[in-house]
């Protein structure tokens, strides 16, 4: 019975890791979005031959 009780703590742990895992990436996949629109819009404000010929 000792092993059926250690399997579940060890499930619990990784069920917690991945639940927390799946956060971070859903956090990422905001910050992603928000970098991008405002990259967008910097983008479209400095348009200019020259600017773009540095970058």
């Amino acid at each position: 019975m000792k092993t059926e009780n250690t399997n579940k703590e060890h499930l619990d742990v990784l069920h917690f890791e991945h639940e927390a895992w799946v956060k971070q990436l859903s956090f990422y996949k905001d910050e992603l979005k928000i970098y991008t629109n405002r990259l967008e819009e910097i983008a479209e404000r400095y348009n200019g031959r020259g600017v773009m010929m540095v970058l």
